[in-house]
């Protein structure tokens, strides 16, 4: 990661526009450069508007309060102290920051920050801020959303803010609080340096889980104790109330279920009686039907045979029918084709007769069109003998035109050169008359400012030594003893130690005159000078307007005597010219007029030439085309002709085959007529018989069908029959069987049957209350029993439950009892210990750059701090006996090693540290910026803001923050 460039406007103190590019000389080949300046100049405000463009906030404002302490802005409007728009100038209506950097991918990129008020005017109301990210290897913008920008930029970067602020910019005022701060403070320090916060929340997390498990365990416990089962004489009661009222059920249900049976029984008993009666009506339906399709099948077999009768008699006058008609169709047939070849006859000799007009009307425009190129021709040819002749001259002229065209174009361009060489030296001769003109008036004018000067000066020498002459008489006087008197010191007067009247010395009438006279002295003095001044800049003045007027003379010379060698040219080139005698008989000032016409005319016999070209060549390719077109059509017509000749021939044949045709056909039609009858034809004589014979067949299979299907029904209906006698003698043989085995069955059982039904049912109403008494009262006993299953089920599962809720308990208790607490103090505590350690290692390593004396290690308490002296055999004391340079010298090694740690695998080349060097002495400066020097030759620019001037001797390259009064500053980078 590398800063390349920072730009910045209207940002706290600087008004900008501001660009520092690290990528260009003197910062480029500077390793270490300093931010020098008065306090509050603004040096801190670069920094703020790197961390601004990059990240949208600053390390100095999220200290700030926030919300709880409001600042007014425009209006009414308030702003949070910890809001970054806080740092827009006031007074105007936008501002930005905006960094170049060198991402961890190799790539260049642009991070910008841009805030600004509403219209574009500084009353404006403050708008939201405007962040981007732009890739400048491809210009392309990646984005302008917030969180697609955060996202991005620290991908690309490789840091977020808490890691760019430990490892680019160093606050060492942090490290000397952490340096001497107890274990308590240090702790809060080291969480925020280091980023240790989820280690307290990785042992606020293990108290929870222990906690939780802790607090599962105890319900689970309590709900067991809370669900026991019953005990084993409970359980036994409980089984033996199940048993007895099981049984009690069985026996009613084994008695409502006989009932059932026996209502069953009678039920179906009186539905196969009725069922028995209804088939009997119905077989003798069946034998009746059954008869009356036997007659019908008789009647149906002698009109099928009078149908089969009927078509054995019409067969022979049918066939002799359709050889009739085979005769006629083939009369018909032959009448047809004659008929369809005379209308292709006719349409071909129509198409031939078509065909020989259209050749006839081609031919003569062939003729026609021959004829014209053949004048046209002739008319090019004029007293030519040939083509080729023609050709030939007319070529020739051509070239000749456009010879003398070219030829016109050479002798134009050069007199427009000659014209113009001649217009730049009367141009430039003119202008140089006017520029000596000028010089001698500026010398003049000179001469006499000279001449003011001088007067001016001596004027001003005059009064000056007079003005020093009366001081000088002045010079012994009381003002001026009084005004040597030093505190402290005896008076060369008097000899007194107080000197009450030298700041206020009292009034008398020789102090106002001498006031008034000394007045007076410094006016007539500036005077003199500001006179002298003046003529002084009017002489330099008309000194720089001659050195002006003297080199632009200089120049028209150079440039005069250029155009004339330009113009010598020019004309040389035109009288060389073969067309110049032409142009030399033309007035000068009808020369452009000539020669446009000349060229006008040149043209115009150029492509008059170029068309008799183009019509020679149309004409010569046209005449070959149309006298074979000619001979063509010829062949066509004589070919045309012969065909036409040949098919009204053969039209004229068919045209007399056709009468004996018509003849012989209406005759077999007269004939085929005289057998059909009323048949239209054979085949409608043949399918009328055929028809007869296929209904009386149809007629015959539907009787035979219908004869069928009432013996089937009626052999049905006897089955039916015998299977509803046997079922019902079956129930009551079951019915009886039921009497026995209940009591002796009443006399005339049999014969009240309904009756007998009647009791069954009420019998078996009287029992439903019974038997819904036995089950509730065997479903209550069940009911206890399952609930006592149930009971032992959750005991035992929950049981193993709770063995599973102990074990998580210890194993989370273990956890907890190592790294957990209830404010995360314990694990915090570890992983500081270690990242102080880290710390440590990384920060011995500077420091034995810095100061090959002291070495810091743990020691005293958990996270306490104690230097190591090398040089007092390694004895160990308190931190708090360093001084100041000492002090700082350790703070700037532990910045240094946090930034180590910070940057991890990414290379980082760029170092910022905001840090005054003031406590040091000068070996311990010059330690310090030796391990400054170190940084550089690892790789990373550092650039340190301070206020020592040995540092500024030190480093050649700084960007100076002026202050320019009225909160204003302006930055200046120079290289000492």
């Amino acid at each position: 990661m590398k800063i390349l460039a920072l730009r910045l406007e209207n940002l706290a103190s600087l008004p900008g526009p501001l660009e520092l590019d690290f990528t260009a000389a003197p910062l480029a080949e500077a390793g270490l450069f300093a931010i020098t300046g008065p306090t509050g100049a603004g040096k801190s405000t670069l920094l703020d508007a790197l961390c601004l463009a990059l990240y949208g906030n600053t390390p100095r404002l999220r200290q700030a309060p926030g919300q709880n302490a409001p600042l007014p802005d425009i209006g009414e409007d308030t702003i949070g102290t910890s809001d970054p728009r806080t740092l827009l100038r006031r007074g105007t209506a936008s501002g930005y920051a905006e960094v170049d950097f060198l991402g961890r991918d190799g790539r260049r990129y642009r991070a910008r920050w841009f805030v600004r008020r509403a219209r574009k005017r500084a009353d404006g109301k403050l708008q939201s801020v405007e962040q981007s990210l732009r890739d400048l290897e491809t210009d392309q913008l990646l984005t302008t959303q917030k969180r697609e920008f955060d996202r991005l930029l620290v991908e690309r970067l490789g840091l977020n803010f808490d890691q760019f602020t430990r490892a680019v910019l160093l606050a060492q005022s942090e490290f000397a609080a952490f340096l001497t701060a107890d274990d308590n403070t240090r702790s809060d320090l080291l969480e925020r340096l280091t980023g240790t916060a989820e280690y307290s929340e990785i042992s606020k997390a293990a108290y929870r889980r222990a906690s939780t498990a802790k607090r599962a365990v105890e319900a689970l416990q309590t709900r067991l104790a809370d669900d026991v089962p019953a005990n084993a004489d409970a359980r036994a009661e409980l089984e033996r109330t199940t048993r007895e009222s099981q049984q009690a059920l069985n026996a009613l249900a084994d008695k409502r279920q006989a009932l059932t049976r026996q209502v069953e029984i009678a039920t179906e008993a009186a539905r196969l009686t009725a069922t028995l009666e209804e088939t009997r009506r119905a077989q003798a339906r069946a034998r009746t039907e059954h008869a009356e399709a036997i007659t019908a099948l008789e009647h149906a077999d002698a009109a099928l045979a009078r149908a089969h009768t009927n078509r054995e008699t019409a067969t022979p006058a049918l066939n002799q029918a359709r050889k009739q008609a085979l005769t006629l169709a083939r009369v018909d047939e032959q009448l047809r084709e004659q008929q369809d070849a005379q209308r292709k006859q006719q349409r071909l000799v129509a198409t031939l007769t078509d065909d020989f007009h259209k050749a006839q009307r081609t031919q003569h425009a062939h003729q026609r069109e021959l004829e014209a190129w053949r004048a046209t021709l002739k008319t090019l040819l004029g007293e030519a003998p040939h083509l080729d002749h023609a050709r030939r001259a007319t070529r020739e002229a051509l070239d000749h035109a456009a010879n003398r065209q070219l030829a016109l174009e050479t002798l134009a361009h050069r007199w427009q050169t000659l014209t113009q060489a001649e217009r730049a030296h009367q141009r430039l001769s003119a202008q140089s008359k006017q520029a000596q003109t000028q010089r001698e008036q500026l010398l003049n004018a000179g001469k006499t400012a000279r001449q003011q000067l001088d007067v001016r000066q001596r004027h001003f020498d005059s009064v000056s030594a007079f003005v020093e002459r009366a001081r000088a008489v002045r010079s012994d006087s009381v003002i001026t003893l009084r005004a040597a008197l030093q505190e402290g010191e005896p008076c060369p007067v008097c000899g007194g130690l107080e000197h009450p009247f030298r700041h206020h010395p009292p009034a008398t009438p020789e102090a106002a005159q001498l006031a008034a006279q000394e007045a007076d002295e410094a006016q007539q003095l500036q005077e003199a000078q500001q006179a002298l001044d003046t003529a002084r800049e009017h002489r330099d003045r008309l000194y720089s307007q001659y050195s002006a007027v003297d080199a632009a003379l200089k120049q028209h010379t150079l440039e005069l005597e250029h155009t004339r060698q330009q113009r010598d040219a020019a004309d040389q080139a035109l009288t060389a010219h073969s067309l110049y005698d032409e142009l030399a008989n033309v007035e000068i000032d009808k020369r452009d007029t000539w020669l446009q016409t000349q060229h006008q005319a040149s043209d115009t016999t150029r492509k008059r030439h170029e068309q008799t070209l183009t019509q020679l060549a149309e004409a010569e390719d046209a005449l070959a085309p149309l006298e074979k077109a000619l001979h063509d059509d010829a062949l066509a017509l004589a070919r045309l002709e012969t065909e036409k000749n040949s098919a009204e021939q053969q039209l004229t044949t068919f045209d007399a085959q056709l009468p004996p045709l018509h003849a012989q056909r209406d005759a077999c039609q007269q004939q085929l007529a005289s057998l059909l009858g009323d048949h239209a034809s054979p085949d409608a004589w043949q399918q009328a018989l055929d028809t007869q014979v296929t209904k009386a067949q149809r007629a015959r299979d539907t009787a035979s069908d219908q004869q069928h299907a009432a013996a089937q029904t009626a052999l049905q209906l006897d089955e039916r029959a015998n299977t509803a006698a046997e079922r019902l003698t079956q129930l009551q043989n079951d019915q009886a069987q039921l009497e026995r085995e209940k009591g002796p069955p009443a006399s005339g059982a049999a014969a009240e049957l309904p009756p007998r039904l009647e009791a069954l049912e009420a019998e078996q109403r009287a029992l439903t209350p019974r038997l819904a008494e036995a089950q509730q009262a065997r479903d209550e006993a069940a009911h206890a029993l399952r609930d006592d299953e149930r009971k032992r089920e959750r005991q035992q599962a929950g049981q193993a439950e709770l063995d599973a809720a102990r074990a998580e308990y210890r194993r989370w208790g273990q956890i907890s009892e190592l790294i957990g607490s209830a404010d995360g103090k314990a694990f915090r505590r570890i992983a500081q210990a270690y990242n102080l350690e880290q710390l440590l290692e990384h920060a011995n390593a500077h420091l034995a750059g810095l100061s090959r004396r002291y070495r810091l290690v743990r020691g005293g308490s958990e996270l306490g701090l104690l230097v190591e002296d090398l040089d007092m055999a390694d004895e160990r004391r308190s931190v708090h006996s360093l001084s100041g340079g000492e002090t700082f010298l350790v703070s700037l090694a532990l910045a240094l090693g946090l930034a180590s740690m910070a940057s991890g695998e990414l290379v980082i080349e760029s170092l910022f540290i905001d840090e005054g060097f003031g406590s040091l002495d000068p070996q311990s400066l010059a330690l310090a910026m030796d391990a400054l020097d170190g940084l550089q030759a690892l790789g990373r620019r550092v650039g340190v803001i301070s206020h020592v001037q040995e540092m500024h001797e030190r480093i050649p390259v700084q960007i100076q923050i002026e202050p320019l009064g009225n909160g204003t500053s302006q930055a200046r980078l120079v290289s000492v």
